[in-house]
């Protein structure tokens, strides 16, 4: 599916639109599919109202769905399992490691 928008020089962008990524949090999931670590933290800072620090430097790409339900610790252990990342949660900050 695409979308079209006009940029202010008048020209028109035309972009793919990956529906099922668009579309995932009406079903209340998290869905990464290739996501960022910076964006997939992005996203997990407004829902879980936490504040993230990295240490170090992280260059991960992670995959998944996760419910929008499981507490922040599960999820966190979830993308833990792909080894691409490792936390520490000390209140309301989480530290992102290599």
């Amino acid at each position: 599916q695409a979308i079209a928008g006009q940029s202010a020089g008048n020209d028109i962008r035309v972009s793919r639109v990956d529906v099922e990524e668009a579309t995932a949090w009406k079903d209340n999931l998290f869905l990464f599919n290739n996501t960022d670590i910076r964006l997939v933290m992005r996203e997990l800072e407004r829902w879980y109202d936490i504040d993230v620090a990295y240490a170090g430097n992280i260059n991960a790409h992670l995959n998944g769905m996760i419910s929008r339900d499981t507490n922040l610790s599960q999820v966190l252990g979830m993308l833990e399992l792909t080894d691409e990342a490792h936390f520490k949660i000390e209140g309301k900050m989480v530290t992102v490691m290599p």
